[in-house]
């Protein structure tokens, strides 16, 4: 079982941290935070969600992401989602998003489907 910590470089061009956690060939299940926190916001739930590979990124402006100028639009979180699953090679996940980070899941959901399975 792998954890650890990947440093993304993101096709919107913003670098961000990723906690990886399972056996690679879990169904992937992407975790997003709300506004204002990190990935650690999951640090009791990622253990207690065995049989998934886990991802669970610090999103734009947050915790150590990159904290780019041009702004942190729905779309724009719902995008930088879309290239984190492409920067891990994962096609489609399940998706569970906390609070703000649900938003953020649906808009995942709404312009790019093909990336979500639940």
């Amino acid at each position: 079982m792998e954890t650890g910590i990947r440093n993304l470089r993101l096709a919107t061009g913003t670098q961000v941290p990723c906690l990886v956690h399972g056996e690679a060939d879990a169904p992937p299940l992407l975790l997003l935070h709300p506004w204002g926190e990190s990935h650690r916001r999951f640090d009791r739930l990622v253990p207690r969600v065995p049989g998934f590979r886990v991802y669970a990124p610090d999103l734009r402006g947050q915790g150590n992401a990159d904290k780019p100028l041009d702004g942190y639009s729905l779309k724009g979180q719902a995008g930088d989602a879309a290239a984190i699953l492409d920067a891990l090679e994962v096609s489609r996940a399940f998706v569970l998003g906390s609070s703000s980070g649900g938003y953020d899941g649906q808009q995942l959901a709404a312009d790019h489907p093909g990336h979500v399975a639940a």
